[in-house]
């Protein structure tokens, strides 16, 4: 397993052998970038159930001798309770192993870690809209049953009418800012979302609003949960 900065923040790409139990605790925090399964996938075998039989399906579809599953989170945070991470997840074909060229570790104070959790969960759902909106309408897709997250990879039919609605409906809660999480990720993606739409709404903060941007630079060190390098 190594560690890839991934602009301010380390995400993880998990090559064949990881140990299953450590994929499902880094998926749980919303912390891998890409999956490297071996052949017998016995890396995905912790996933959730959903997940796993959506990758079971897809090698079992295209036979392939490598794959690769990549990840973008909306990371975890805490408010009154725990808002778990959410997934856009993208199965595929590789020709080689992606070999990162950075595999560095970073401290925060305890008491930075909410503030970095609602920047990081806003930062994902940034991902996902961009993500979603500037390549998958470029390609025919298939998405896979998976209540929470949406997982798909790509098809040679058609992509079916129910899943473009899945995925506008999807993009949709992302600027209309109806994504679980504390009052900070919500001001948070206030701001993203006033970069793209005119946005108003009671979690804005109204005298920010004007002149703010997504900037990571105001962020703390980078944080990664577990410190482990493969």
């Amino acid at each position: 397993m190594k560690t890839l900065n991934y602009g301010k923040y380390n995400k993880v790409n998990f090559y064949p052998g990881a140990p299953p139990n450590w994929i499902r605790h880094m998926f749980n925090i919303g912390n891998i970038l890409c999956l490297y399964p071996s052949q017998n996938l016995i890396e995905i075998s912790m996933l959730p159930a959903r997940i796993k039989v959506a990758i079971e399906e897809f090698v079992r579809v295209t036979k392939p001798t490598n794959i690769y599953t990549r990840f973008f989170a909306a990371v975890p945070e805490w408010d009154e309770y725990l808002i778990p991470v959410k997934n856009v997840i993208k199965s595929r074909l590789t020709r080689k192993l992606f070999d990162p060229n950075s595999q560095n570790t970073h401290d925060v104070t305890l008491d930075k870690i909410l503030k970095i959790k609602a920047f990081r969960r806003s930062k994902g759902f940034k991902d996902q809209f961009d993500f979603l909106d500037t390549m998958i309408k470029e390609e025919s897709i298939w998405i896979y049953p998976c209540e929470d997250n949406i997982i798909f990879s790509n098809c040679t039919r058609k992509t079916r009418d129910q899943d473009w609605a899945l995925l506008d409906h999807w993009s949709d809660k992302i600027m209309k800012n109806e994504n679980d999480g504390s009052p900070q990720f919500l001001q948070e993606m206030c701001k993203i979302i006033v970069s793209y739409i005119e946005h108003s709404c009671p979690n804005c903060i109204i005298e920010d609003m004007d002149h703010v941007s997504l900037n990571e630079d105001d962020m703390p060190a980078d944080y990664f949960e577990g410190k482990m390098i493969g």
